[in-house]
C-alpha cells in the first residue's frame, strides 16, 4: 500500500491510518510505503512503515522499492502506471 501523511481535511490522516493499519490483526502485514512531502521517516518507520520517500522522488524510486519487497518475500509482480501518467509526461 503507497500511503500519503497529508490527506484532505476533514479526513484522517495518514498517520492515524498506519497506526490503525499496523494495529490490526487482519491487516498488519500489509507492506505500507509512505509516500509524501513530511520528512518524518523515523516517525514513519517506527510507526510501521516498509520505506518513506519523501516528495518530490522520482518515480522509478518508487517501482524500485516495491519491486524489492516483493522480491524479497518470495513474490512476483508488475507496476502498472496509468495511462495518464504516461500523457502528462511527454509534455
Amino acid at each position: 500500500m503507497v500511503l500519503n501523511i497529508l490527506l484532505e481535511e476533514g479526513e484522517l490522516d495518514g498517520w492515524t491510518n498506519l497506526r490503525e493499519l499496523k494495529g490490526s490483526a487482519n491487516l498488519n502485514e500489509i507492506p505500507v510505503f509512505v509516500s509524501t512531502a513530511l520528512d518524518e521517516r523515523e516517525k514513519g518507520i517506527s510507526l510501521g512503515a516498509k520505506d518513506y520517500l519523501v516528495k518530490p522522488y522520482k518515480p522509478s524510486q518508487l517501482s524500485k522499492v516495491i519491486m524489492h519487497t516483493l522480491l524479497s518475500n518470495g513474490k512476483q509482480g508488475h507496476i502498472l502506471v496509468p495511462q495518464a501518467f504516461h500523457e502528462e509526461s511527454k509534455c
